[in-house]
Parts: structure tokens; sequence; C-alpha cells
């Protein structure tokens, strides 16, 4: 049986790395850690849940087949760009105040509160909306809060709140993309929270 407080910090990495993955490109360093045992471990983590069974598969898969490319950081890179650095409607806004549910302004602001609520903030002159803060942030009441009811509700009360609002948009705007490599992690990510 998996005590709480591992569970709880299985919970917190995987959205942890969820928020590293999709802050920025990913280094050459960062790729060949794709097949550390830790990112392993995670996968068969995130493997034991039905719901995401399929989903983390094909995410393994497409881990492999990048591993295995020789100039697989610039393919990466260039993935990234393309997606999530190019104006819409080429790229995908990583920014929650950019889909139809709210504004910039008051999805920054609701972040803000939410960045004080666990005592940090943004850094690298990131808005507060974008979805590695609000990924990190979750990480971050996960480890904090994890062994009372209330937490439980809190956490839930986040994802549905801060996340599960506009993810859906993003992650069909990935799909619509024909971005393979980040499509299954944005997709991934989203299945997650729907089962948390």
């Amino acid at each position: 049986m998996i005590r709480a407080d591992n569970l709880a910090r299985q919970r917190a990495n995987i959205y942890r790395w969820f928020a590293c993955m999709l802050f920025q490109e990913l280094s050459v360093t960062d790729i060949a850690s794709l097949n550390s045992p830790e990112l392993q471990q995670l996968l068969r983590g995130l493997k034991s849940i039905p719901e995401l069974r399929l989903s983390t598969d094909l995410f393994r898969n497409k881990i492999k087949a990048l591993i295995n490319r020789p100039d697989n950081h610039l393919e990466l890179a260039a993935d990234y760009a393309e997606l999530f650095l190019m104006p819409p409607p080429t790229g995908v806004s990583p920014y929650a105040g950019h889909y139809p549910h709210s504004s910039p302004a008051e999805e920054r602001l609701l972040m803000s509160q939410w960045l004080k609520h666990v005592k940090q903030q943004t850094g690298n002159n990131e808005a507060a909306d974008h979805l590695a803060v609000q990924l990190a942030v979750m990480a971050l009441l996960i480890e904090s809060h994890h062994d009372q009811p209330s937490d439980f509700i809190s956490q839930h009360e986040y994802l549905r709140d801060r996340l599960l609002s506009w993810l859906p948009g993003l992650v069909k705007l990935c799909v619509l993309a024909h971005m393979p490599r980040y499509d299954v992690v944005t997709d991934v990510h989203y299945t997650m929270a729907l089962s948390p």
C-alpha cells in the first residue's frame, strides 16, 4: 500500500515535471533526463491510473523515439517554438487569459492571489497565468497540504477553477497543431487532472 505522503510526493513531482516540460524549450540535459529512472518511475505511476494507461504508453513511445533521434534537441526546440511562441493560429497560447472563459488581466490577478497563498512569485518575468506556473502551484499545494480532507478539496477546487476551465481548449489546439511531441504531453496532463 502506498502511504499518503509518498503518493502526495509522487503527484507533486508529476505536476512539477509537467511544469518544467511546458515552461521552456528542453535542453540537451533535459532531454537526456527523459530516460532517467526517476522519470520512468513517475511514468509507471501515471500508467497505474487506468484512465492514463493509453496516453502514458503513447508518451513513453514518443520519448523513446525522440531519444534515439540524432538532432532531438533541435527538433524539440523547433516544435516548442512553433507551438508555444508563435501567435495563433499557428501557435497555441499557454496562457489561461487567452481562452474564452476569462481575460488576461483577470487570470493574472487570480493566479497572483494563488501565488501569494503558496508564498511564491513568478520568475523570469513570466505571467502568472502561464500553464507552467499554474502546474507548479498545484505541485506546491499538494506538497504543503496533503493529509486533511480539506486539503484535497482545496486541490480539487484549484484544478477545477484554475486549470480545467481552460485546459480542454489548449489540448484541442495542440492536437490540431499536429505537434505530436507536445499534444501527448498536454493530453496526459489533462487526463491526469480529470482523475486526481
